[in-house]
C-alpha cells in the first residue's frame, strides 16, 4: 500500500495537509524538507507564523504580509484556512455571543477582515481570486464588524 503522504505529495496537495506542522510540532524546516521535499517545505513556511515576534497582531499582520509575497498556492491554502476558522468562530459566536465584544473576539474578527483585505488586492499571487473579490471585496471606507471609524 502506497504512503498516504507520498501520495499527497505527488499530488502536491502537502502543503495543504501540512500547513500548521512547524507551528504545532517540533518539526523542522529541514526535517519537512527531507520528508516531503522543497516544494511542500516552501508552502509550509509561507504559511508558518514567525514565533520571534512576541506581539499577536504584529505576528499575524508578518504572516499576512509573508503569505501576501507567496505564490498562488500560498494564498489558496490560506484562504481556505481562514475560511475554515471564520466558520469555527460564527459557532462559537452562536453559542457565546459576547465573545465578538472582548478584546480577543475583536483581535480575530480584525486578522479575518485584515485577511480577506490582503485575499482581495490585486496582485500577482493573488489572482485566483477575482471572482471572490469582485463579490466580496470590502470597499475602501468599509471596516470589520465592531471596528468602525477605528484602525
Amino acid at each position: 500500500m502506497e504512503d498516504p503522504f507520498a501520495r499527497l505529495q505527488r499530488r502536491g496537495h502537502g502543503g495543504r495537509v501540512l500547513h500548521d506542522t512547524l507551528e504545532a510540532t517540533g518539526t523542522t524546516r529541514p526535517e519537512l524538507e527531507l520528508r516531503f521535499g522543497a516544494t511542500v517545505e516552501h508552502l509550509v513556511c509561507c504559511l508558518t507564523e514567525d514565533s520571534g515576534i512576541e506581539d499577536a497582531q504584529q505576528r499575524k499582520s508578518a504572516l499576512r504580509d509573508q503569505v501576501g509575497a507567496c505564490d498562488c498556492e500560498a494564498n489558496t491554502i490560506y484562504a481556505a484556512d481562514k475560511l475554515s476558522k471564520v466558520r469555527e468562530l460564527r459557532i462559537r459566536l452562536h453559542g457565546e455571543p459576547a465573545l465578538a465584544a472582548t478584546a480577543d473576539g475583536q483581535r480575530k474578527l480584525t486578522h479575518y477582515w485584515r485577511s480577506l483585505t490582503m485575499l482581495c488586492a490585486p496582485s500577482p499571487s493573488t489572482r485566483w481570486s477575482s471572482s471572490f473579490a469582485s463579490s466580496s471585496k470590502p470597499s475602501a471606507t468599509s471596516r470589520p464588524p465592531g471596528r468602525a471609524g477605528r484602525r
